[in-house]
């Protein structure tokens, strides 16, 4: 993870360790519906996939969980840097938010309820005033190598250099939440099962957090 003469600490092979991170993308809304909505973002959803949408609601988040139906690039555009990034759109569905009798209750009234026009009533609108949401997923990560400063994990998602994200390490019956920033990546293997090895820097350790850490590492000297 970093040149042999700059490590503030010891790293020790693990076995066993997993966590995971949350990944998380801006997307702009283009149009919602009462169990969904399309939207548009720099990063290509898999279909599928589970997702959660943090929408702002008055002074309050929305969290909502999300299944992403369908996904294709539209165009590309010109960013601020000017480099040339792709612009996807995506239908998200949170009808699973919803129990069993509301979505008996939209079954119903999507089938026999016809308003002007032959529009249903369950139409997609366009909304004001949420012009960004934040959609966030959780990737899986074996962690290789471990370290008071930072972690080797192997995964199968590739991030940028510098990018920080939102973490949970599993150590024994601990689960750890913290910080971190993406120091190196390498790619181990590529296509539909890529994989690779991603040097993590930890970000604003806690006490709390450092003394679970140097507990595990004494357990692996033992």
């Amino acid at each position: 993870m970093m040149e042999p003469n700059k490590r503030r600490h010891r790293r020790y092979d693990v076995e066993g360790v997993h966590g995971s991170l949350a990944y998380k993308m801006d997307a702009q809304v283009l149009n919602m519906s009462l169990t969904g909505m399309a939207m548009e973002t720099g990063a290509m959803l898999k279909v599928g996939s589970n997702y959660r949408l943090q929408v702002p609601f008055e002074k309050e988040i929305l969290d909502l969980p999300a299944d992403v139906k369908w996904c294709h690039l539209v165009r590309t555009e010109t960013n601020a840097s000017g480099d040339v990034v792709p612009v996807y759109q995506a239908g998200i569905d949170f009808r699973s938010v919803l129990d069993e009798k509301a979505r008996q209750i939209l079954s119903f009234i999507e089938s026999h309820i016809i308003v002007d026009l032959e529009q249903r009533l369950f139409g997609r609108f366009k909304i004001q005033d949420v012009e960004t949401i934040e959609l966030a997923e959780s990737r899986e990560f074996v962690v290789r190598r471990l370290s008071l400063s930072g972690m080797l994990i192997e995964t199968g998602f590739s991030p940028q250099l510098d990018e920080v994200f939102d973490l949970e390490i599993r150590l024994r019956d601990q689960l750890v939440e913290l910080r971190g920033r993406v120091a190196n990546v390498h790619q181990i293997r590529s296509g539909r099962d890529s994989m690779a090895e991603i040097g993590v820097e930890f970000s604003g350790l806690e006490e709390s957090q450092r003394r679970v850490f140097e507990s595990f590492i004494e357990g692996l000297l033992e």
